[in-house]
């Protein structure tokens, strides 16, 4: 079944837990660990730019105090920096350092790489439940494709 194969991804042979991005990282020859909510608040910065204090509790759903935490946190490793709303000096904006944009580089790196390996990982599990339901011309084209995909995701490695 898919769900479990998905599931036996994430232990290893000794029943430990693969924590695929909790490795830390070297920033600026600097090694920064980050939280899940971190890491998290990080990608929303990157995909939505600058953005308040209050966008990223409701995004996240985290209690204000949370909010403050994960970003004095972020700020205290320079990863982001906070300035003042120029309509409302009551709101703050947290924007992405430099420094957070080159940990950003890394953490999706480590992203594609995890993907690309859940990829490698379920293809053959993918094609063997599709072959039943497959014409013999149906299959041969996607060996084909799957060979070309392998291919293509090795040279990336």
């Amino acid at each position: 079944m898919l769900i479990n194969k998905l599931i036996d991804m994430h232990f290893d042979d000794n029943k430990k837990y693969k924590d695929w991005f909790g490795k830390s990282f070297n920033i600026n020859y600097q090694s920064i660990s980050l939280k899940k909510e971190e890491k998290g608040v990080l990608y929303y910065l990157y995909k939505y730019g600058e953005s308040s204090m209050g966008d990223i509790t409701v995004s996240f759903d985290f209690a204000h105090s949370t909010t403050n935490y994960v970003i004095k946190n972020l700020e205290s490793k320079e990863l982001v920096y906070i300035t003042p709303s120029k309509n409302d000096n009551r709101v703050r904006l947290i924007n992405l350092t430099q420094k957070g944009q080159d940990l950003l580089i890394l953490l999706m790196e480590q992203l594609e790489k995890v993907s690309l390996k859940i990829i490698l990982d379920l293809f053959p599990m993918v094609s063997d439940n599709f072959k039943e339901d497959l014409s013999e011309e149906e299959l041969n084209l996607l060996e084909k494709l799957l060979t070309k995909i392998n291919s293509s995701i090795e040279n990336i490695k």
